[in-house]
């Protein structure tokens, strides 16, 4: 979340951000928005982000490192498979948040 636009300014902060826009209308309409972490990122402060996409900060996001990357990537897809309500999943879906 700390990208930065042709005049340095966070893109998060632009309420005309395509990627906020598109943040800010999944929370809005109860879609659940899995953060994806990857070259040992870190999920947002609440306060470092604007008030329609605060709630984004209380997700629990999955990590993609580079030293894991199958199984990572693999979590990852049975997660989407699992609240997609896909078969397959090999893992079962305890985050009440994320609802």
């Amino acid at each position: 979340m700390t990208t930065v636009d042709e005049q340095n300014q966070r893109r998060v902060g632009d309420p005309e951000d395509l990627v906020r826009i598109e943040i800010e209308t999944a929370l809005s309409r109860g879609i659940i928005v899995i953060p994806v972490l990857v070259d040992g990122a870190a999920m947002p402060r609440p306060e470092s982000l604007p008030d329609p996409i605060k709630p984004l900060a209380f997700r629990q996001a999955l990590e993609i490192s580079h030293t894991r990357f199958d199984s990572d990537v693999k979590r990852l897809i049975d997660e989407l498979r699992l609240v997609a309500g896909v078969a397959g999943s090999t893992r079962r879906h305890t985050n009440k948040t994320n609802t």
